[in-house]
């Protein structure tokens, strides 16, 4: 790198590098009121159950209750460990990555996460932690968001940690963590993309940035998508519009040597993409130990601006997300799709308060314990809106109806039917559904859409 863009890094070293204690939570507070910023936290969570409820509690929840953060979004993949549910029970709006973009197929990594978690968002500031940290800490957090609330001329901002390694038996070697960072990013960024030396991590998990900017980013599908957002926000808004924050100590879950190097091949695709060698790159790695080819994701998602603009889709707003019950769903045993409707803003269609009317599909098999559920949400009428006809057929051989279990202090029934019987009919049902059969995907995205209350 020549003089000029020697003194153009050390400006920016100067100018643009933070210590987390720069920033103060009720000065943040305060700027976020008076600016009514909405700030959104996305954590890519799969598998950690053990630590996710800890960053919700210690890094998240400090600053949600001083008011800067307005929604905690945990984008789960199906975790058997019960993350979600344990997201969920901590104030978090579960997701499940599979729900958004269906038409994609399967989340392909943490970077597709990411891009997902964007349709479900419409906040001014994103805030993305990693969901395996061991030791959070409000700071992780208002480091990264301190520049953005500050400084509106900052678009990104990227964390930095001391990374130590710890050990088998306990101990702890400072810096000795983050190995990815130091072997492969770091030395790349130097010959490729000199401007960006500066950063000390640029594989971070923890960054946040404006989501106008990140609308109109690629997102590598997989562990590529930190290095790959960094080089193209710096050719989109220039070495002044990034930041970087030092947020102290980070410890997390190391990975052995052998799975390094599949993230490292991730990482290093999405920077040869980036110098116009992306056709050299075809998503498989040669693993000698296996004798085998190893999958690698290295799609890149349009930006979702593009992404949506292609599909003719909108996002769903964050105002609305945020006021969803948490968890959206409420589990009554035998009942489908039970879920609070209350907490839409008047821009939705009008405003009905929470925890005061409730909607779910068919109650025909609903056992004693779920009618007791039901009772315990102060439900005291049930308006069942299907037809006579569907209502007749859920009638028992001795006339009564399976849902609706005889109790003195049991909710009230009332039936106002809504659908003729005649579409429900098994002729009208026939074609119906071979209607939806024949229009395929876009039919089944409709029903998808509709069903959203």
């Amino acid at each position: 790198m020549g003089s000029d863009g020697d003194l153009k890094l050390q400006e920016w070293l100067e100018s643009r590098r933070y210590h987390y204690t720069d920033f103060s939570l009720p000065l943040l507070a305060s700027i976020v009121m008076e600016s009514s910023l909405k700030v959104v936290v996305i954590i890519p969570a799969r598998e950690v159950a053990n630590t996710i409820a800890g960053i919700i509690l210690e890094t998240i929840e400090p600053l949600k209750s001083a008011g800067i953060v307005s929604s905690i979004i945990a984008i789960d993949n199906k975790s058997i460990d019960n993350t979600g549910a344990v997201a969920a029970a901590h104030g978090a709006f579960v997701v499940q990555r599979a729900e958004i973009a269906s038409e994609l197929g399967p989340s392909q990594g943490k970077g597709d996460a990411m891009w997902r978690a964007l349709q479900v968002t419409d906040g001014d500031i994103v805030a993305f932690l990693d969901g395996d940290t061991a030791d959070p800490s409000p700071a992780h957090l208002l480091g990264i968001l301190g520049p953005l609330i500050m400084d509106e001329n900052i678009q990104m901002v990227r964390g930095c940690f001391d990374r130590p390694f710890k050990q088998p038996n306990g101990e702890h070697r400072p810096h000795e963590g983050g190995r990815v960072n130091e072997l492969v990013a770091r030395p790349l960024l130097n010959i490729h993309f000199p401007q960006l030396a500066g950063f000390r991590q640029p594989l971070a998990g923890e960054f946040a940035a404006r989501r106008s900017l990140l609308v109109k980013l690629h997102f590598p599908v997989g562990y590529g998508v930190e290095i790959g957002t960094l080089i193209d926000t710096w050719r989109m808004v220039g070495l002044e519009g990034l930041a970087e924050v030092d947020l102290g100590t980070r410890q997390n879950n190391h990975k052995p040597l052998r799975a390094l190097g599949v993230l490292a091949f991730a990482v290093i695709s999405a920077l040869e993409r980036r110098l116009g060698r992306g056709n050299e790159c075809q998503g498989k790695i040669w693993l000698p130990w296996e004798g085998a080819y190893k999958d690698v994701p290295s799609l890149e998602r349009l930006p979702v601006t593009e992404y949506l603009r292609r599909s003719n889709r909108m996002t769903l707003p964050l105002d609305v997300m945020h006021d969803w019950p948490h968890p959206a769903f409420i589990n009554i045993e035998a009942v489908q799709n039970l879920r609070d409707i209350g907490g839409y803003p008047a821009s939705c269609g009008g405003s009905v308060r929470r925890k005061l009317v409730y909607r779910s599909g068919s109650l025909d098999g609903m056992t004693e314990e779920g009618r007791l559920q039901i009772q315990r949400l102060g439900i005291k009428k049930i308006f069942d809106l299907r037809s006579f006809l569907e209502v007749d057929r859920s009638k028992r051989k001795d006339g009564q109806y399976e849902c609706w279990v005889a109790s003195s202090d049991g909710p009230e029934r009332i039936v106002v039917p809504v659908f003729r019987d005649e579409d429900f009919a098994p002729e009208a049902l026939a074609v119906r559904f071979k209607d939806y059969a024949s229009t395929g995907t876009e039919a089944r995205s409709s029903l998808e859409t509709n069903d959203i209350d």
